[in-house]
């Protein structure tokens, strides 16, 4: 049986301290951890086919974010340098027997995956990251998605859920739990284009991609 962790956070303000929303499984007596962290628009149902497997020779720590799981709620979602920070938070909870740390990051999951590393390079023996390219590819239909994910995000409520269903339904993707998707999901958008616009007075800050 899986165990569940759920930590309330204080809408207004997230440390980096608080680990993220996870559930464990697995072989609890296993030199080896291996994290799944999934990336937009999912959750931790992204891994259900393949948990199982991985739970007969590790122990698997399946990770989410605030705003995605109904336990955390914030209302501008939460800084990639954060959740790099607080995916370790997390892993150091779980690890308690200091295993072998194996990171699997998803879509977005894979850039959180890289600022983790980049903040605790070696820390985790292994990244494996799934669905992101190397050089993404500048073009007006990516500037547009993200952008109209972003004013979702900022609107919320009813228009917020329609102009992200709006760009599911573009993109066709209708997975299992499609139905608990929702405007507060957007938030990595949200944190990109802040990103974004902040690189324009700080050059040094560099470009991010989901």
């Amino acid at each position: 049986k899986n165990h569940i962790y759920f930590q309330t956070i204080n809408q207004n303000k997230m440390q980096a301290s608080n680990p993220l929303p996870y559930e464990v499984s697995g072989d609890k007596n296993s030199k080896n951890l291996v994290v799944f962290i999934h990336g937009f628009p999912d959750c931790m149902e992204l891994w259900d086919n393949i948990t199982p497997e991985v739970s007969k020779d590790a122990y698997v720590l399946n990770v989410s974010y605030p705003n995605i799981h109904p336990s955390q709620k914030t209302k501008w979602g939460v800084s990639f340098e954060e959740l790099g920070a607080r995916l370790k938070q997390t892993i150091d909870q779980v690890n308690d027997t200091k295993r072998a740390v194996t990171v699997v990051g998803h879509d977005w999951g894979a850039y959180v995956t890289y600022c983790f590393d980049k903040q605790f390079p070696g820390y985790a023996k292994q990244l494996i990251t799934l669905d992101v390219p190397y050089k993404p590819k500048q073009s007006i239909f990516f500037v547009l998605y993200t952008y109209v994910l972003c004013v979702a995000f900022i609107l919320g409520c009813c228009c917020g859920n329609f102009l992200t269903r709006l760009v599911l339904k573009v993109f066709k993707y209708n997975p299992p739990y499609a139905k608990k998707i929702n405007y507060r999901w957007n938030f990595f958008y949200f944190q990109l284009w802040k990103s974004l616009v902040q690189s324009k007075f700080n050059p040094k800050k560099m470009f991010l991609y989901g």
